[in-house]
């Protein structure tokens, strides 16, 4: 029944709800179910129906969600309906954004870092530098003659260790030996599964000439290894420890074809 256009019916639907507020049915039905938000009654027909105070605690809802606030601190306030609880809540919103913000950060940084990487190497040239580094503590997960490995002997050695395919997406060190051996290293960090279990290689701190460029594969590695002691004996650098080779796995996915590589070997400091 209708006058002048406007119906007497006194209460909302759950659709005409969801379009005052903006948000949708199952938005509401679920803040229902999660024990937030009930109609205010429900009609012979089994329609929720909402009045003004429905309406209110909707609005509410809404805003909290906007603020981060988690559902679980939602009933603590509607349940104790206190302005201490209202607070706590908003605390622990703000410590929640807070870590986003730096986890945003550090995901920006490392883009940009990559952009950087990328864009540097467009002309895909070879380059040497001498770079002061780190210590660097690399776990190594394998000895054997592993540039000649297929990748079903990759997949077996990562099997026996207990390693997935996915730790190895990052910087893989390669440590020649003698007799065509190397050691297969991945750098120690938190995330790789049984580290203590591998023996360990420490890279020491120092100066080391880097030479960085593309490979077609790993049977020219050699040849680039020819490179880095011509550059050393061009420009009086000496070598005072092991040659590393590192494999870019994540810079070469973007050179399809190609193998991004560092070759890397400590030099006496010209400096001291």
């Amino acid at each position: 029944m209708s006058r002048g256009g406007f119906t007497l019916r006194k209460y909302l639907t759950i659709g005409e709800l969801a379009d005052l507020m903006k948000t949708s049915t199952s938005k509401i039905r679920f803040y229902e179910k999660e024990g937030l938000l009930a109609p205010c009654k429900i009609d012979d027909n089994g329609y929720r129906l909402y009045d003004f105070n429905e309406i209110d605690r909707l609005d509410t809802i809404l805003l909290l969600r906007k603020m981060d606030i988690s559902l679980k601190d939602m009933k603590a306030i509607f349940n104790s309906n206190s302005v201490d609880s209202y607070l706590e809540a908003l605390k622990s919103s703000i410590t929640s954004i807070d870590s986003r913000i730096e986890q945003l950060i550090n995901k920006k940084q490392y883009i940009v870092k990559k952009i950087n990487y990328i864009q540097n190497f467009m002309t895909d040239s070879s380059s040497f530098n001498v770079t002061l580094f780190a210590e660097r503590i690399l776990n190594c997960l394998h000895t054997g003659n592993i540039l000649k490995y297929s990748l079903k002997d990759i997949y077996d050695v990562l099997k026996s260790k207990g390693i997935d395919y996915s730790d190895t997406y990052q910087d893989n060190y390669i440590i020649p030996l003698n007799n065509d051996n190397y050691s297969f290293c991945l750098m120690n960090t938190p995330g790789i599964k049984n580290a203590d279990s591998f023996d360990r290689i420490i890279l020491p701190e120092g100066m080391y000439l880097n030479y960085e460029g593309f490979v077609q594969g790993y049977d020219v590695i050699d040849n680039e290894i020819v490179k880095l002691y011509d550059h050393m004996k061009k420009n009086d650098l000496y070598p005072i420890g092991n040659l590393v080779i590192i494999e870019r796995i994540r810079s070469s996915d973007y050179y399809f074809g190609k193998i991004n590589i560092s070759i890397q070997i400590p030099i006496e400091d010209n400096k001291k």
